[in-house]
């Protein structure tokens, strides 16, 4: 950019050499104002330039600073997001994740970034970091009904049926005519109810009921973790350590982490 200035510069020219004394003076002083100009210019440009990321070039305000800083920083999140867009369509899932959780970095204040992630992780089934996402998301923007209704079906196909049949609930006051809460309300009641009749008869050691129910639960929410323990502590009351160690495997593929699992597992095998 210095460069160019300067090009400009030379492109002004020197006067014809029959020119008269006082024009010859006169174009000099243009000259000499037209450099000063152009080297208070050059200078700036270099400076912001060289300004490092983060950092104020020379003549500007903070005020100026923290806007274009912003303004770049928005640009750099947007590209972000349409690469992991991109990313999705490609079922390129881990690449989607870490480009999100770059954007995540810039604007950690844009729900956008999270939600977005968060419906990755429901592609990859980890119904967990899902969760957590969408917690997050909440905590930036309360009134994301799309997050809150999504929370409702992450608690779901987790086995927390009394959660998400709260989550429905408030969905349907901020939206009543909501096709998905409708539809699923019913169905997180029944399966809290269940899952409160398991536990019952789990603690009046009806270890034959309980398992026929909570195996009816899993016909209708698939392998949630909870329900899947829940079976897993009938199991083994009941001496069916081989069936109690299989469904500990299912809770330690969707949750690595899970103590009680780990614990019940390592019981049964003994």
């Amino acid at each position: 950019r210095a460069a160019a200035l300067l090009a400009a510069l030379a492109a002004l020219g020197a006067p014809a050499t029959q020119a008269a004394p006082a024009a010859c003076a006169a174009h000099s002083a243009t000259l000499v104002a037209s450099a000063a100009v152009l080297a208070q210019a050059a200078v700036l440009a270099a400076a912001h330039e060289a300004a490092p990321a983060g950092e104020c070039a020379a003549g500007q305000t903070p005020e100026e600073c923290a806007a274009e800083e912003a303004a770049a920083n928005m640009k750099k999140a947007a590209k972000l997001r349409s690469q992991a867009d991109d990313a999705v369509m490609k079922k390129n899932y881990k690449d989607a994740v870490a480009l999100f959780t770059e954007a995540m970095k810039i604007e950690s204040h844009n729900e956008k970034n999270v939600y977005k992630r968060s419906r990755v992780y429901s592609k990859m089934g980890n119904f967990k970091a899902e969760l957590a996402d969408l917690n997050h998301a909440l905590d930036l923007k309360p009134d994301l009904l799309s997050a809150l209704a999504f929370r409702a079906k992450a608690h779901l196909a987790l086995g927390e049926c009394r959660l998400a049949a709260e989550d429905y609930e408030n969905v349907l006051k901020a939206k009543p005519a909501h096709g998905d809460a409708k539809k699923l309300l019913p169905k997180a009641l029944e399966c809290s109810a269940q899952i409160q009749q398991v536990e019952q008869f789990i603690a009046q050691s009806r270890f034959d009921q309980a398992e026929r129910l909570a195996s009816e639960i899993i016909e209708v929410t698939g392998k949630a973790p909870r329900v899947k323990m829940l079976r897993a502590r009938t199991r083994f009351a009941m001496g069916n350590y081989f069936e109690a160690i299989a469904d500990c495997g299912d809770v330690l593929k969707k949750e690595p982490d899970y103590i009680g699992a780990l614990l019940l597992r390592g019981r049964a095998y003994y």
